[in-house]
């Protein structure tokens, strides 16, 4: 959108009509070595704890941008993502656990960030931004230096196209509880 360049500041002329399409990628679909910059917690609309993860690129040309956001849901549903999650971050995910959100910061796990559009039923705006995929979050191990390992771009297979929800069908309920209004972009 092109501003009003004028040199009195004191009048504007400003186009607040939405434009079509929102982007919030902030890095190229691919695979990155990520830490958890942030832990937020928060509640679903069912009443289970939901912490909402911001994974920011922790080496190469990205450093420091924000790959995605994802969430861990604790509930029967969400419960095989969510001890998945934990496990690639080198947390507890066995048996009875006591695990606080401060846990997650710092850690560092290898994840697959894929372009995803919704469409916002308040606006009929197209948003897209990027969500991390079911199996999106692997342990950083032997097999996976990240030392050797650089982030890995397929740009060319998810151009134009559109990435289904995040989570897998068993856990769909789960993820559309979350109020995309709380992810602070």
């Amino acid at each position: 959108m092109e501003q009003d360049n004028a040199i009195d500041a004191s009048e504007v002329e400003y186009d607040f009509e939405p434009t079509d399409v929102l982007e919030y990628g902030t890095v190229r679909p691919g695979t990155y070595l990520c830490r958890v910059d942030e832990a937020r917690p928060g509640w679903t609309r069912s009443g289970f704890k939901r912490w909402g993860l911001k994974f920011v690129v922790h080496e190469g040309p990205n450093v420091g941008r924000v790959a995605a956001w994802d969430g861990l849901t604790f509930s029967p549903k969400a419960a095989g993502r969510t001890k998945q999650v934990l496990s690639a971050l080198g947390l507890p995910h066995e048996g009875t656990v006591r695990i606080r959100a401060d846990d997650l910061l710092g850690r560092l796990a290898f994840v697959t960030v894929e372009l995803g559009e919704y469409r916002n039923p308040d606006t009929g705006q197209l948003v897209r931004r990027n969500q991390v995929p079911y199996g999106g979050v692997e342990a950083v191990g032997p097999s996976r230096d990240p030392s050797t390992r650089r982030a890995t771009h397929d740009a060319a297979a998810n151009d134009g196209e559109s990435v289904g929800g995040v989570a897998g069908d068993d856990e769909a309920d789960a993820t559309d509880e979350f109020d995309e209004a709380t992810v602070p972009f």
